[in-house]
């Protein structure tokens, strides 16, 4: 798991935070599955999407993604579903998991998906 996406830590450089750092390592390790936390937020989301899409063992962290947001920064999220794994960024959200939990089982999304989202896809890609 990376970070990409801007951080506002002291010291932090948004630089590195660009997912296209990411796929250096996906190309040169194509057995490695690697989770690209917070998908890019906020700048990179395409990119992150994009990515994920192209590359077999790269993947999407939605942490601190706002989920009432995600169709609208991911519009095109079914189409890459099996990608996507569910993340809180705990402590720095400040809303409760089952909060969390029930913006996503409330978007608009097929019951497939929302239960993708929500734990298979980390069970397949964590081998659990």
């Amino acid at each position: 798991m990376f970070h990409t996406g801007t951080s506002n830590f002291p010291g932090a450089k948004t630089l590195y935070g660009d997912p296209l750092h990411i796929e250096e390592i996906a190309v040169d390790f194509p057995h490695l599955k690697v989770v690209m936390a917070h998908s890019g937020r906020p700048f990179w989301y395409d990119k992150a999407f994009y990515l994920s899409r192209l590359h077999k063992n790269l993947y999407m962290d939605l942490a601190g993604v706002p989920p009432q947001n995600l169709l609208n920064y991911f519009p095109k999220l079914e189409s890459n579903i099996d990608k996507v794994l569910f993340g809180t960024d705990f402590p720095a959200q400040p809303k409760p998991l089952r909060s969390l939990i029930g913006i996503i089982e409330g978007l608009p999304l097929r019951s497939e998906s929302i239960e993708k989202i929500l734990g298979e896809n980390a069970r397949r890609v964590l081998n659990l």
